[in-house]
């Protein structure tokens, strides 16, 4: 007889996208076993996976033109104080955005991510205060800062840094009180059975 534990729902990977899927459902009450390898301690020399949210700082602003990118940022972002709350981890760290773009009568032809009209709209549909700065402006506000003239200056005073690997472990470790299961190891066979499938770590555990 298979004495394995068994689970609802099995997430593998305890990346972003892992730790995240496996809060929300522990959330929801589901019985969820989310299984991952540990940060490698050291990056120099280690083997297996890899991702890119081994780096330190991302930046979560909303001076983006695609309308669901910046909505999903502001999403995101409404959330931040509540899960830091909840893992007594801190990912975020606040900062001033500032964008620099063309102007349009300097170039006419240039792409729709240098659309500050567009930009400024979005976030003003999703109520995310942007100032846009005037040549003079930006002087005045950036001294130490030196920009091409017929550049149009935009700034979210109410940005982020985000550690990812904090990130990372601020939803692993909701996830765990909230009845998560976490296992640190790597899948490399998923069986099928007829009711459900078997899932086998590299450690040779099931």
């Amino acid at each position: 007889m298979d004495d394995s534990p068994s689970f609802d729902v099995v997430v593998i990977g305890a990346g972003p996208l892992g730790a995240a899927t496996a809060r929300h459902l522990a959330d929801r009450d589901t019985s969820v076993l989310v299984v991952g390898p540990d940060e490698p301690a050291r990056f120099d020399d280690h083997e297996g996976v890899w991702a890119g949210y081994y780096d330190q700082g991302r930046l979560a602003h909303v001076l983006e033109v695609p309308l669901v990118t910046t909505l999903l940022a502001t999403r995101s972002r409404r959330r931040f104080a509540d899960l830091e709350e909840r893992s007594g981890v801190v990912f975020t760290t606040p900062v001033r955005s500032l964008s620099i773009l063309p102007s349009a009568e300097e170039n006419p032809q240039a792409s729709t991510w240098f659309d500050a009209g567009q930009i400024m709209n979005n976030a003003e549909d999703l109520g995310v205060p942007v100032d846009a700065l005037d040549e003079d402006r930006l002087r005045t506000e950036f001294p130490q800062l030196r920009f091409p003239r017929n550049h149009t200056g935009l700034l979210q005073k109410d940005a982020f840094i985000v550690n990812p690997r904090e990130l990372v472990r601020a939803e692993l470790t909701a996830a765990v009180s909230a009845g998560a299961h976490l296992v640190r190891d790597e899948i490399v066979e998923i069986t099928h059975l007829d009711e459900g499938v078997r899932v086998t770590g590299r450690s040779g555990e099931t």
